[in-house]
Parts: C-alpha cells; structure tokens; sequence
C-alpha cells in the first residue's frame, strides 16, 4: 500500500499535538503492566528512564510551543471499564490481557490518570479511545477536522503499536504527520529503534527542538 503524501501547512495554528498513553496504566512504573514485565524477566529500566527523562519533559515543550502558536493539544487515553475489556475489538482483548491490562482503567480510578508531571491546560481537549487507533476508537477525527488542522505531531507510547497505527490513520485520513522521535518510547531501545526505522519509511520523524523551532518560524 502506498501511503499519501500530504502537504506540510505553513500555519503553526493548524498544528495538533496527540499525546497517546501517557497515563498511569500504560506509562506508570507502577503499573501492573510494567510490573508483570519485570515478573516476566524483561528489564523495564529503559523505559521507566526514558518515561521520565525524556518523554515527559519533550511533550511538555512541545505542548507550550504548540498552545503559544494557538495550535492544539490532545491527550488520548485508553478506556475500558471490564477485566474482559469488553468494550475493545475482539481481536485485542486477549493480548491486551495478557500484557496486564486486564483491570478496568477509566475516569475516576488512579490508573486512568495522565502521568504525574504532565503540564495540562484547561484548553487542552482530554479524549478516551476504546480501540488502539484513537481515530476509531475515538472523537479524534472529528476534532481534528472542527478544529481545522492540517499537521499532526504523535508523540506517546508505544512506538511500534499505538504510535504507528494511529500516524498511519492520520496520514491515510488527510493530516501531514509527524512522528516526534524523542517524545515516543517503546519498553527497550532495540525495540524503540526497529519501530522508527519503519516510522522513517512512512512518515515525517523529527526531533522535539526541531519542530519547536520550525513552529516558532526559527
């Protein structure tokens, strides 16, 4: 399949941040999600350095670079609300279970969330998705679409699943998309790395301090 190329606006205001995961129950050390990958024997170092150190502090500049050219910032978190996850397609729910998200996660409990350190505006817009592709699963599109962007940044977790199914969906419903190398993660850097390898071949990939400084026209 060929991907479409889209053009580029040169009006930062048309500009969209997507966060995606960024909560306590994909991104939290203390997740079960995490928890049962160090059970499982998988060293989970990097990514709980990386979550802290890089993710967090990129999407907060990118988020007041963003706000400050009158562009957008959305945060999508996944929502389920039984331990079957019921309420997800068929065909992600036993995996999804088997990586440990097999406890309710949706508006109210700790796990739902966005990670503590996040810089979040009351003019951000806050959507839940109930699949992996927010542009699906959730308002996404549609916000996007009222809300007249023409340039989609993704940042959040995972590089090689949600990061990649959801640049695809923006790409392939209009928006030029971006994929923000330093403000994405995946569990290990081997994996974090093969994943934007891909990336590359499908879609624009650039760093936090390069797209702050095309917004900002410098």
């Amino acid at each position: 399949m060929t991907t479409p190329v889209h053009n580029q606006s040169a009006d930062a205001a048309a500009t969209a941040l997507v966060v995606l995961n960024v909560n306590h129950v994909t991104a939290s050390s203390d997740s079960r999600f995490v928890s049962r990958l160090r059970a499982s024997g998988c060293d989970t170092t990097y990514f709980e350095r990386r979550v802290q150190r890089e993710i967090v502090p990129n999407i907060n500049a990118l988020s007041r670079s963003v706000r400050s050219e009158n562009g957008s910032v959305i945060w999508i978190r996944p929502e389920w609300r039984t331990e079957t996850l019921a309420d997800w397609p068929t065909s992600t729910r036993s995996n999804m279970a088997a990586q440990g998200f097999d406890t309710p996660s949706h508006d109210g409990l700790h796990n739902f969330s966005l990670l503590d350190g996040l810089d979040v505006e009351t003019g951000d817009h806050d959507l839940t998705t109930f699949s992996p592709s927010a542009f699906w699963g959730s308002p996404l599109l549609a916000t996007l679409r009222n809300l007249g962007i023409v340039d989609v940044l993704i940042a959040g977790c995972f590089t090689e699943s949600a990061v990649v199914i959801n640049a695809m969906d923006s790409t392939n419903t209009g928006f030029f998309t971006t994929v923000i190398e330093d403000a994405c993660t995946s569990i290990s850097a081997e994996r974090h790395e093969e994943s934007m390898a891909l990336h590359s071949r499908l879609f624009k990939v650039a760093n936090t301090r390069d797209v702050i400084a095309r917004l900002s026209g410098k």
